[in-house]
This record gives C-alpha cells, sequence and structure tokens, in this order.
C-alpha cells in the first residue's frame, strides 16, 4: 500500500518544481499573503536567507542568494505541511482538480433544511477548532453574493443569487475541507 502521508505528497507535489515555486503555489490556492524574503551575508561567506510566511519563520544558507532562498523555502514547506489547508492542497495537487461541491449535490443539501452554518460551528466545537465566520463579502449582479467562511487562517467561497444560499454553500465547502482532517 502506497503511503500517503503529507511529507511523501509534498514530495511527490515537488517533482518538476523548486520549492519557491511549490511555495508560492499553495500560497496562491489558500489566498496567503506571499512569503517575504531577506537576506543577510553568511559568516563564511555565502548568504543567509530569512523567509516569513503568515507567523512561520524559516531560514536558508548557501552560496548565493537563489540557493539560500530556495533552501529557506524548503525549510518552510516542512513547517507548513502540517496546517490543514496546506494538506488540502497538497492533496489537490497530487490527485487533480480542486474539490468543489457539485450542483446536484448542493440542492440535495438545501433540500435537507440543514442550517449548514450551523452544522459547521458544531463541527469546529467538536473537533476543537477555531469558530468559524461566515460574512457576505460581495453584493453584485451575477451571481449576487459572495459569501467567504473562514476558520482560522483557511477560507472558502460560496456563490449564489440568493445570501442564505451564498452562506450554505461557504459552510459546505468549509465543512469538506475540514471533515478530511478531523482527529
Amino acid at each position: 500500500m502506497e503511503n500517503k502521508t503529507p511529507m511523501s505528497i509534498l514530495y511527490r507535489c515537488m517533482e518538476n518544481k523548486t520549492p519557491v515555486s511549490l511555495l508560492h503555489e499553495i500560497c496562491a490556492k489558500i489566498r496567503a499573503e506571499m512569503p517575504t524574503y531577506k537576506y543577510s551575508e553568511g559568516h563564511n561567506g555565502g548568504f543567509v536567507c530569512k523567509l516569513t510566511l503568515m507567523e512561520v519563520r524559516a531560514f536558508g544558507n548557501g552560496r548565493t542568494k537563489r540557493y539560500a532562498r530556495q533552501m529557506a523555502a524548503h525549510n518552510a514547506l516542512r513547517l507548513v505541511e502540517e496546517l490543514p489547508e496546506t494538506r488540502f492542497v497538497l492533496t489537490q495537487m497530487e490527485n487533480g482538480p480542486g474539490l468543489c461541491i457539485p450542483e446536484e449535490m448542493m440542492e440535495q443539501l438545501n433540500n435537507l433544511n440543514l442550517d449548514l452554518p450551523q452544522v459547521l460551528h458544531e463541527f469546529c466545537v467538536r473537533h476543537d477548532k477555531p469558530l468559524p465566520t461566515i460574512d457576505i463579502v460581495e453584493k453584485s449582479s451575477s451571481p449576487k453574493f459572495v459569501a467567504r467562511c473562514r476558520v482560522g487562517r483557511i477560507k472558502r467561497f460560496g456563490r449564489s443569487d440568493d445570501e442564505k444560499d451564498a452562506r450554505q454553500r461557504a459552510a459546505i465547502e468549509m465543512l469538506a475541507v475540514l471533515g478530511g482532517y478531523a482527529k
């Protein structure tokens, strides 16, 4: 049986990618700010790169700034791979297209008259996760409403012509992300 640990997924996702490009791709997919890089001279020549991403700090050193940057990105990947949103993105990258709740499944869930934001709230309480917030971030012509659901640093969106339905969609997208990583 193949080992599907986050580390093995990380290394499979790195195929044909540099650590910097993979880290930037992950940041884009989880809608996080891109990392910042600061360089200093090393003690024995060469360079030290300090990478900052969210609350994570990683260092790399090398004979060139480019090599030091790649090493810092590699070290940062090892630190962030345990975050649920990172594991989810790595799994998506390995398995193909991103998770999206099919329209017919969303209709079935709506027909059950479930209050999905409440279900999400209860899930977060049961699994010791930060409490979710769901707010409308955009009111436009089509779709009329865009709801953003946040749990910690994870963000998911729901779009619909109906405000309540947009919130429902955002909650189910978040449940899909968190459900695979509940402890």
